[in-house]
């Protein structure tokens, strides 16, 4: 039993590092920012890539651009953290998603075919690894637009496994019909046409949910102020609403500047510095005084976490 359970906790270690590991890699230079959440980076070859991005907010992203000198990111894309580009010189970190144009999915596709894609089997194998990341980045989206605990998207989810298994499996047993090593190759690229489609749509979702709905970058609602547990204790009241009135001012100061279409300032830059550290701030003493649950409390480390990910970011450009 016990060699078992040592088997078993190896392939759970050598499952988790290939879903970690590092199937793309490259330098990229950061080309455009614009509204809305967009961004433009291009690859040494001159290509493209482009898509929504997350982690990271805007102001400091505008700066970098306005920057005469060339800005460089290292990209890396592995199966469990999707697109993550981080900057050769600054503790600037995003990841990329939506509908990324030259996704590393389909230069790694195409890499494919040029080593091995000279016969049909060949290119069936390249096929079938590449829609097995079509897969990977299909799960992503549905996590991203709320995975199970988005009932609708759930529902969706679920039936379009039901329908698409339904239509591989009569394209299994029509194209099993015809004889020569052609048809299997047809088969296989209208099923990775299937899955591609389908991940466009839910890709367009994402876009859209947090290209223009989601506008606050790492920064959930707060709103377990009002439980029982932490209405009348003052110290928590106190901290919530100096964490809560913190954010409104981020918020209030972010739309003012697009309002305005401006570019931030180096006083604008200093002013998010201070509001951002009395964000960090009053989520540590929220998570110190308020009775939380284990979802609240990672809820408030996110906001510290991303606060203090700001104040590093602004601290190197005002530091420029």
């Amino acid at each position: 039993m016990k060699y078992f359970k040592y088997v078993l906790l190896a392939i759970v270690a050598i499952n988790n590092a290939a879903a970690d590991e590092i199937l793309y890699s490259n330098s990229v230079e950061l080309k455009d920012v614009y509204d809305p959440r967009h961004i433009t980076f291009s690859y040494p070859d001159g290509k493209e890539l482009n898509g929504v991005h997350y982690g990271v907010s805007y102001e400091v992203l505008w700066e970098l651009e306005e920057r005469k000198e060339k800005q460089r990111f290292n990209l890396k894309y592995s199966k469990s953290d999707g697109i993550v580009l981080s900057h050769v010189n600054l503790p600037i970190t995003l990841k990329l998603i939506g509908r990324v144009e030259n996704h590393p999915i389909e230069l790694i596709y195409g890499k494919c075919l040029e080593s091995d894609g000279g016969s049909n089997m060949g290119e069936i194998g390249c096929l079938n690894e590449y829609d097995k990341l079509l897969d990977v980045e299909m799960h992503r989206a549905y996590t991203l637009l709320g995975g199970d605990k988005n009932k609708e998207i759930s529902s969706v989810y679920k039936l379009w496994e039901k329908f698409s298994k339904s239509e591989y499996s009569y394209m299994r047993d029509f194209y099993s019909k015809f004889s020569g090593s052609m048809w299997p190759n047809k088969n296989m690229h209208y099923v990775v046409e299937i899955d591609r489609n389908q991940l466009r749509m839910f890709n367009i979702w994402v876009e859209d949910l947090y290209a223009y709905l989601l506008q606050d970058e790492g920064m959930p609602p707060v709103d377990f102020y009002s439980l029982p547990e932490n209405i009348n204790n003052q110290k928590c009241v106190d901290a919530t609403k100096r964490t809560t009135d913190a954010m409104k001012m981020q918020e209030t100061l972010k739309s003012s500047i697009e309002a305005t279409k401006s570019k931030p300032t180096p006083a604008i830059m200093e002013t998010y510095d201070e509001i951002y550290s009395d964000i960090s701030r009053g989520a540590s003493d929220v998570m110190e005084n308020c009775k939380l649950s284990q979802t609240e409390k990672e809820k408030m480390l996110s906001i510290r976490i991303h606060a203090e990910q700001m104040k590093a970011s602004i601290k190197v450009i005002l530091n420029k």
